[in-house]
C-alpha cells in the first residue's frame, strides 16, 4: 500500500457501513488482522480511531465494503506518513465533544467521541457508541457531553496527583446549541461553543 494513491480522509464523509450490506464476504482472518493493526495504530493516531472503531463492529462476518472501507485507511495513513502530535507546556486542560445521532445503522445508537488537551496536542481521546438509545440529537450530544465531564474531573484529579494542579476552569467545547442550553439551566458544567 506504500505505492497507492492517498487520500485526505480516512473514511468517507456521513459513509454509513451496515452488516446486512449485500455485498460478498471476505476472509474474516485476513480482516481482524486488518482491524488489529489499525487497532494498535491509534494508540499514535487519534485520527484513524472513529473510523478504526467503525470497522471493529465488523469482525465477525465483513463484507468487501468494510475491506474497502479499512483500505481507504491505508491509503489515508500512507498519504499521511508525517503527521504526528506536537506536545507544547500548557496549563489549560481543554476538551470538545461531539456525537453523531443514531450513526449505527444496525442499532440505532449514536456514537459519542471527546478529546482533551492541555498545551497543544490531544493526550486523551474516545470515541464509542453510548449504552443506550438517545431519542433525538440534544440528547446524544448531552450524553456525549456528560460523558466528557467525568474524563475532564477524572483527568484533572490524575494530573494534580502527578503534581500539576490547577484551579483554571476546564473548557469542554460543544456544537449544539440546545445541548448548551440545557446544560446552563442544569448547572452540572459549563459548555463553550465549539470554533
Amino acid at each position: 500500500m506504500m505505492d497507492c494513491k492517498p487520500t485526505s480522509t480516512p473514511m468517507e464523509v456521513n459513509h454509513k457501513l451496515s452488516m446486512d450490506d449485500n455485498m460478498p464476504d471476505v476472509d474474516a482472518k485476513k480482516y481482524r488482522k486488518l482491524v488489529g493493526s489499525l487497532i494498535f495504530l491509534c494508540n499514535t493516531r487519534p485520527d484513524i480511531c472513529y473510523a478504526v472503531g467503525v470497522l471493529s463492529r465488523f469482525s465477525n462476518k465483513p463484507k468487501e465494503s468494510h475491506w474497502n472501507a479499512g483500505m481507504r485507511i491505508l491509503r489515508y495513513i500512507a498519504g499521511t506518513l508525517d503527521f504526528g502530535i506536537l506536545y507544547t507546556t500548557g496549563d489549560t486542560l481543554q476538551g470538545y465533544c461531539d456525537s453523531d445521532w443514531a450513526g449505527d445503522c444496525d442499532s440505532r445508537k449514536s456514537v459519542s467521541g471527546y478529546c482533551f488537551s492541555l498545551g497543544s496536542g490531544i493526550f486523551s481521546w474516545v470515541s464509542r457508541k453510548q449504552p443506550t438509545l438517545a431519542l433525538s440529537s440534544t440528547e446524544a450530544e448531552y450524553k456525549a457531553a456528560c460523558f466528557a465531564s467525568c474524563e475532564a474531573v477524572w483527568l484533572r484529579r490524575i494530573l494534580a496527583d502527578i503534581g500539576f494542579p490547577s484551579n483554571m476552569p476546564i473548557v469542554l467545547k460543544c456544537d449544539n446549541q440546545s445541548c448548551m442550553a440545557i446544560a446552563k439551566r442544569t448547572q452540572y458544567f459549563m459548555l463553550a461553543p465549539s470554533t
